[in-house]
Parts: structure tokens; C-alpha cells; sequence
């Protein structure tokens, strides 16, 4: 009986942290997700309101091209409504560079969100190969762009400056592999953490509704 009533408040004292442990995070920093130190120097340049929610990419990443249609319906349905979702090539090597010219380059021309889906459809599933100017603008003009626009837009200050940019903010954001989502510029989220892409997609959202209440609360002050 002895033995038996300090088992009971074994379990009594043990309920309390048990029910903490429940009312925690649910996800934990250095192991879904990870924080970005030091801090970035350059802002998000997120709108009022808005916390940034970053997908680094590669047009050459098969992995990129395989969460692609995830990674819209999560845009389309759970991305949370107080985010803003922006794209931004990864640069981490010199093959980057080029792709990341043609990603600013249909941006530049209007053409991004149609064009993305139909670069990886054509590397990945139909193995073309889109690595230099003539068969990327030859490409784009068999999608209604014309190959001088395309040439020009990838030959303009603003694209040569966005990817300037962007080679930064792979390097301040300690980007070393893509896919990788960056949280308001403050966290880090990819699918080696958080152990399957679906895991990643909820974890980031987390982090961009706690972001905007923590930004909420710092307003109200």
C-alpha cells in the first residue's frame, strides 16, 4: 500500500508538468525551425501589417520543381492571411546566377507566376535544357514573350541589381540549400528540420501568425 500511495504522488506531481508541456509551442526553435543570427541587415520591406514569408529557390532544383504544386495550394488555401509570400532565387554558386536572371527577368515582363511552373515543367519532366540565352529566349517566346524583350529585360539594371540582391540575401539569411523558407526575415524553416514538406509548410505559417500577434502587441503598447 506504501508503495502504491507514492506512485499515486509520483503521478499527482507529475500531472502539472504534463499539462505545461501541452500548453507549449508546438514547434521548437534549433529543430523545426532555426533562427537567423545575426540578424539581416537589409529589411524585408514587408507592407504594413504583413510578415514576409520567403521561398528560396532554384529553377534547377528537383526538389524545388517536386513541392512546386504543394506549395501552391498552400498559398491558395493555408497560407496565413496576414503574409505576404515572395519568391526569391537562391545564389549559391555561379550556375545560380543565370536562373536567377530569368526569374527577375519574367518578373520584370509580368510573367513570373505564369512562367515558373512551365520552366520547371520543362527541366524536370520534359529534360529540356534552358541553361543559356538562346534556348531560355527562344523558350519564352514559345510562351507569348518575345525573345528581344526577354533578352533586354535580362540584360537591364533592375534585373542585374535584384540579383545583386538576392545573392545577399541568400548569404544573410544563411540559405545553404533549397527549398528554404525564411519567416520575416527572422527564421529559418526546411524540410531536413521539419521532416516532410507538409511539416515545413505548417511550421512557417506558425511562425508568420506568431510574428504578426507579437508585432500586434508591440503597436498596442
Amino acid at each position: 500500500m506504501r508503495l502504491l500511495s507514492r506512485l499515486l504522488a509520483g503521478v499527482l506531481l507529475l500531472l502539472p508538468l504534463v499539462a505545461a508541456a501541452g500548453n507549449g509551442p508546438p514547434y521548437d526553435e534549433g529543430f523545426d525551425f532555426q533562427r537567423i543570427t545575426p540578424p539581416p541587415s537589409l529589411p524585408t520591406n514587408a507592407p504594413p501589417g504583413k510578415v514576409q514569408v520567403v521561398e528560396f529557390f532554384w529553377y534547377d532544383c528537383p526538389h524545388c520543381a517536386h513541392v512546386e504544386p504543394e506549395l501552391e495550394r498552400w498559398r491558395a488555401s493555408d497560407l496565413p492571411k496576414n503574409a505576404e509570400f515572395v519568391r526569391i532565387p537562391a545564389v549559391l554558386g555561379p550556375r545560380w546566377v543565370f536562373m536567377a536572371h530569368v526569374y527577375y527577368a519574367a518578373k520584370l515582363l509580368g510573367v513570373a507566376e505564369r512562367m515558373t511552373p512551365l520552366i520547371f515543367h520543362a527541366i524536370h519532366d520534359q529534360n529540356r535544357y534552358l541553361d543559356d540565352m538562346q534556348s531560355m529566349a527562344s523558350f519564352f517566346a514559345a510562351h507569348g514573350v518575345p525573345a528581344d524583350r526577354f533578352r533586354n529585360a535580362m540584360q537591364s539594371l533592375e534585373v542585374d541589381t535584384q540579383v545583386r540582391e538576392a545573392r545577399l540575401r541568400t548569404q544573410q539569411y544563411g540559405v545553404q540549400g533549397v527549398p528554404t523558407l525564411v519567416i520575416d526575415g527572422r527564421y529559418r524553416v526546411t524540410a531536413d528540420m521539419t521532416g516532410s514538406y507538409a511539416r515545413m509548410f505548417k511550421v512557417a505559417a506558425w511562425l508568420a501568425e506568431r510574428q504578426a500577434r507579437q508585432d500586434a502587441g508591440v503597436k498596442n503598447r
